[in-house]
């Protein structure tokens, strides 16, 4: 049965190729659609830095394939917000005063 499975794996794999090969462009569509929506899955999980790379991204039309640019435009809408007391809190755990202390403005 190992055999038989492995057999089938191969027929399968050669199916792939043979298919990639007689449409290429629209199997490399394929791929970069879904890394573009793993790169997005990431940014959202991982948040911060990741988001504002995503942002970055999603921008570069003129260097990266649609598939990217376009998904990952979900990171400008999809940002996570913080609230102004979550960031007063960190601005106060960081540099240990008061922000309206620090700025001219903070609303």
């Amino acid at each position: 049965q190992r055999k038989m499975a492995v057999a089938a794996d191969k027929v399968e794999a050669l199916v792939q190729l043979r298919n990639t090969l007689a449409d290429p462009a629209n199997k490399l569509s394929d791929v970069h659609q879904r890394s573009a929506r793993r790169l997005l899955d990431l940014a959202i999980r991982n948040r911060g830095v990741y988001i504002k790379l995503g942002q970055h991204l999603a921008q570069l039309d003129y260097l990266l394939p649609d598939a990217y640019t376009d998904t990952l435009k979900a990171c400008f809408d999809d940002a996570p917000r913080s609230t102004p007391a979550d960031i007063e809190t960190v601005i106060h755990e960081e540099l240990q005063a008061n922000p309206r202390d620090l700025f001219f403005e903070f609303s």
